[in-house]
């Protein structure tokens, strides 16, 4: 009777370390952890660790340190970054980590290589058996918006292997989803308008998220070959390439502001003007005109319905996404790192297709907010010290200044300067910032709100940028 009440308790003991041993392994979903130092904020830690300032991490990244204010990134304290520690088996990232696809395992594979080459690991993963994980990379639905993160149930969970941490953690639980999100950026041909006078319907036919390529179609006795942009909008989609002379251009056009920013605003008794809506419909014109001349374009910003417009007061809406595929976010530092991001990828990935660095040019337009009585002719910024971005500001002034003497017979006084602007200081390509006009003031509202003025604007707009 005492030998089996012996064996009765190993038995029970077995089976109780054993209950243990998978519960713990449920709960150590643990991070990497960070101290930021003086001067570093929330944007600079997911720079430096290359994780992507989407809805998702930023989300998560709130979620397992318990803050709302990411404005208020404390110096010397410790914060997880949503970055998981999984346990290598020594064979396969792809056999390591449960529910794991092979082309997740190589962009896993490659970004835990370059955190040792960036000396941000100290050991390979290989040696130490540590594999690190950007939560999106498994917390996010694929497909989806990925401002919520997936939570798998508890029973659909295959066994984890996470690594358990010897320092103390801000959470200790977390659900891990098993599906994989995509992050690449997707390449955009794109660019402005048919007529500017004819009237426009505003029913694009492009799925959410769908990449937007141009399609090669007919070709006729006035154009060497046509295009099909849906982005553009059903009555502007078809692009006419009517020269090559800027085939080997590479443009990267940012509309200032958008999804949940409107950016400025005006109130009027029967209507509102956002800037996100109206720079959004030149930057569309303008695009379609560098393509017309064998440019290709990405869209940084884009919007999956509106298209090109053609009505004076353009309905605001909230649905503007960043290329990759990603809902811009509110957060305005987090969102200028997100397009900046973009373009600096895409810059990269044709530098090494031997595109010449001067042949990249980033655009960003926007709207002013000024007292009423001001008016603001088009203005211009450039980056510090970079002789091409200065050249195309001035180029751009130039052609806007003749462009007014012959129009208008009024003096133009539109400037250009320097200034030191998040989107300046990080973006690759040489870049120019232009303001179109302040939006209180009634005179330089009618340069937006008539769609022949943001016609004329686009136009004059690459008559300066093409004019080399």
């Amino acid at each position: 009777m005492k030998q089996s009440n012996t064996r009765f308790a190993t038995r029970l003991g077995v089976i109780f370390i054993f209950f243990l041993t998978e519960f713990t392994s449920f709960a150590a979903v643990t991070y990497v952890q960070i101290k930021p130092k003086s001067g570093e904020n929330l944007f600079m830690l997911f720079r430096k660790y290359a994780i992507e300032p989407n809805s998702c991490n930023i989300n998560h990244f709130k979620e397992i340190n318990r803050i709302k204010n990411l404005e208020k990134i404390l110096i010397g304290v410790t914060y997880n970054l949503p970055i998981l520690k999984y346990q290598y088996n020594g064979k396969s990232i792809t056999t390591s980590i449960p529910n794991m696809d092979r082309p997740t395992a190589v962009k896993i594979m490659n970004y835990n290589k370059s955190l040792y080459q960036n000396k941000l690991k100290k050991v390979p993963y290989t040696e130490n058996k540590i594999v690190w994980v950007v939560y999106d990379q498994l917390g996010c639905k694929k497909g989806s918006s990925p401002d919520v993160a997936e939570k798998s149930k508890p029973n659909g969970l295959a066994k984890p292997t996470l690594v358990a941490s010897k320092e103390k953690s801000t959470l200790t639980k977390a659900t891990i989803a098993s599906s994989s999100s995509e992050s690449n950026i997707k390449p955009i041909n794109s660019a402005p308008v048919k007529d500017m006078t004819g009237n426009i319907k505003t029913e694009p036919n492009i799925r959410e998220n769908e990449a937007i390529i141009a399609t090669e179609t007919t070709t006729n006795a006035t154009a060497l070959k046509t295009k099909i942009v849906p982005i553009f909008g059903p009555d502007f989609q078809e692009i006419r390439i009517v020269s090559e002379e800027l085939k080997n251009k590479v443009y990267y056009l940012v509309s200032g502001h958008g999804g949940p920013d409107p950016g400025t605003m005006y109130k009027g008794s029967k209507m509102t003007l956002c800037e996100d809506e109206y720079a959004y419909d030149v930057t569309l014109r303008l695009a379609r005109k560098l393509m017309e001349h064998g440019a290709t374009v990405h869209l940084i910003v884009q919007d999956p319905n509106d298209g090109i417009r053609n009505e004076s007061y353009l309905k605001i809406d909230h649905d503007e996404k960043c290329i990759t595929g990603y809902p811009l976010v509110l957060n305005q530092r987090l969102r200028l790192t997100q397009t900046t991001d973009a373009v600096n990828d895409l810059y990269r990935k044709y530098r090494k297709q031997g595109v010449d660095m001067k042949d990249q040019i980033a655009v960003h337009i926007h709207i002013d907010s000024r007292h009423e009585d001001m008016r603001k002719d088009v203005y211009f910024y450039y980056q510090e010290g970079n002789q091409n971005s200065t050249a195309i500001a001035k180029r751009i002034q130039n052609t806007l200044d003749q462009k007014y003497k012959e129009q208008s017979g009024r003096e133009y006084t539109g400037t250009i300067s320097s200034r030191n602007l998040f989107v300046m200081r990080n973006t690759l390509p040489s870049t120019v910032y232009m303001e179109l006009g302040n939006i209180q003031n009634q005179l330089d509202q009618k340069r937006i709100v008539y769609s022949s003025n943001r016609q004329a604007l686009a136009e004059w707009l690459y008559d300066g940028i093409a004019a080399e």
